[in-house]
């Protein structure tokens, strides 16, 4: 976010769509300014969106890619500028003026009612009631055949009698895209919708994009994955600061420039940032390194320009093979079985053994048993069967209040839902789970003071982009949401950490400022660490081993220096090794 009044500025370059005659575009954005408190989240951004095509609006967190969308949406009313939609202006002061429009947007959020059917969730506010003979009934039937069409033309299958509740993240977005095609979008805004996907599903998705966009429809996509971006998109805009950096073709440009762009510049030694890119266990990349040389700012390292180093030392190089089979192990699970649980499998005399000081992966594709594997080991929920170790002491009927006591933390997939109070101020939410430490109470009262100079602090040190303390985390971007739930648990001095999806919705330097911070805690502190991710290259680039689950069991393990995309692809998809 930007502190600066705006300015009069233009957008440095845009570029009309290749091999398409120049016409008015669909959607034409001018000046918007959208300003939090003293912030400018959007700084008089001017932005053409033309017809039929995948746009991609990238930037790094903070920047105003949201904030701008939710403009487009209706969920924000913009403090100044204008917007033109197929030439006639436009002033929408809810999201239900956008839909009518012909404008849809799926949340990095998801927007849904959990106890109603996933049919219901999709009609809701386009009901149809029977005559008046049958007050309050509605008529589902003729709604149920046109959601069938609309999912049958997208290959889609969901059941609609199931409670939305039920649905996994995957679903979830199908849910909402086929809700907006029912009510006749023909924009339709994607916000981060690959960052809780499998590879597979991610390609899926990016399939489905192309196919709308073939239809005539014209898609809109924040992401910060530039791989996928130029997989897909036919244009780019850079955000950076709340202004528009560049708008440019997708194939006059590359992944370093875009990259660059992001970032304000050249990436560390004057090299541009590889964006997009995973990158070796073992690279040079700034920031804490398997071999314990560098320091990177955010998330728990001082603020740029600080100097520091990591010692050798304190940061010993990582565990060889034999190192590992010798090692004793800080959290055991034995024969653990659960229940099936909505669409979630049950699981299946789960048998893993974690190290100290160990990054273990969990992989595989979406609904096949991570989230109730890492419930039944934050203590959320009870395991049907098994036992559960840690530190040699059995824990398996400790909750989720008890294991928290023992510095065992979770990091769930979906913190807005399950880890923050959205509309309470920051420094609450960072206080959730220590409010009885006496470093934040005293005779029973919370010492305010002393936990608003700690979530000041926690600010800092993430680079969570934010106003300070007092505001309530809503008006954060999705981003720095997931940042300060992070640092909530990094700064809660676990002993053991269960992470589910924590790089979700980070822009690429904090993505890789989290992995350092991992990488850092497990080297110098002992810290350990299930990481649950469903990006396989983030798992062999951090973890030490992986396991990848499918159908609720554990089909194959493997240590990350031998592991491939290929293998844990294969593994995933339920084909064992012979």
């Amino acid at each position: 976010m930007n502190h600066s009044p705006p300015q009069e500025t233009t957008p440095r370059e845009v570029v009309p769509l290749p091999g398409r005659a120049v016409c008015a575009p669909l959607v034409e954005i001018r000046n918007i300014c959208k300003k939090f408190g003293g912030f400018y989240a959007n700084c008089d951004i001017s932005l053409d969106i033309a017809r039929g095509e995948v746009h991609a609006i990238v930037g790094e967190n903070g920047a105003g890619k949201t904030t701008l969308m939710n403009v487009l949406f209706g969920r924000l009313r913009p403090d100044s500028g204008s917007m033109i939609l197929r030439g006639v202006p436009v002033s929408f002061r809810s999201p239900r003026e956008a839909v009518r429009a012909g404008i849809g947007m799926v949340h990095q959020d998801m927007l849904f009612f959990p106890q109603l059917s996933v049919l219901e969730n999709i009609i809701v506010g386009c009901e149809t009631q029977r005559p008046s003979f049958f007050p309050g009934v509605l008529r589902t039937g003729p709604a149920k055949e046109e959601v069938n069409r609309i999912q049958d033309s997208l290959g889609f299958r969901l059941e609609l009698d199931l409670q939305a509740k039920e649905l996994p993240f995957a679903l979830r977005q199908q849910m909402e895209l086929v809700r907006m095609l029912y009510r006749g979008a023909e924009i339709l805004i994607f916000d981060e919708p690959t960052s809780l996907l499998s590879p597979e599903e991610t390609e899926k998705l990016l399939e489905l994009m192309k196919s709308l966009r073939e239809g005539g429809r014209t898609v809109l996509f924040i992401s910060h994955r530039l791989v996928e971006v130029f997989s897909t998109a036919d244009r780019i805009t850079v955000l950076r600061g709340g202004s528009v950096e560049a708008t440019l073709d997708a194939g006059g440009t590359d992944i370093e420039e875009i990259a660059r762009l992001m970032a304000g510049g050249a990436g560390p030694g004057g090299e541009p940032p590889q964006a997009g890119i995973a990158r070796p266990k073992h690279a040079a990349v700034p920031g804490i390194r398997r071999d314990g040389v560098g320091a990177k700012p955010e998330l728990g390292q001082p603020a740029e320009g600080a100097a520091v180093m990591v010692s050798p030392a304190t940061c010993p190089p990582p565990k060889a093979a034999g190192d590992i089979a010798a090692a004793p192990s800080r959290l055991e699970i034995r024969n653990l079985s659960v229940g099936p649980s909505g669409t979630e499998p049950a699981l299946q005399d789960i048998f893993i053994s974690i190290l100290k000081g160990e990054i273990f992966g969990i992989a595989g594709i979406v609904g096949n048993g991570q989230r109730p594997l890492a419930r039944v080991l934050a203590g959320k929920t009870r395991q049907d069967s098994g036992w559960v170790r840690f530190e040699g002491e059995e824990i398996s009927r400790l909750d989720l209040k008890e294991r928290l006591r023992k510095n065992i933390l979770w990091l769930p997939e979906n913190p807005v839902e399950e880890a923050l109070l959205p509309e309470r101020p920051l420094w609450e939410n960072f206080l959730l789970g220590r409010q009885r430490e006496k470093k934040f109470a005293k005779a029973g009262f919370i010492r305010k003071q002393e936990v608003i100079r700690f979530s000041e602090e926690q600010l800092t040190l993430n680079g969570i982009a934010a106003p300070g303390p007092l505001e309530p985390i809503s008006g954060l971007s999705g981003g720095n949401r997931q940042k300060v739930a992070l640092a909530r648990v990094l700064a809660g001095s676990p002993i053991l950490a269960i992470l589910e999806q924590p790089c979700r919705g980070l822009d690429l330097r904090a993505a890789g400022a989290v992995h350092d911070r991992l990488l850092e805690l497990s080297r110098s502190r002992g810290v350990s660490f299930i990481l649950i991710s469903y990006d396989f290259d983030e798992l062999i680039s951090v973890c030490d081993r992986i396991a990848v689950i499918y159908r609720g069991e554990i089909i194959g393990k493997t240590e990350s220096e031998g592991a491939s995309r290929e293998l844990l692809g294969r593994w995933a998809a339920g084909i064992r090794e012979r």
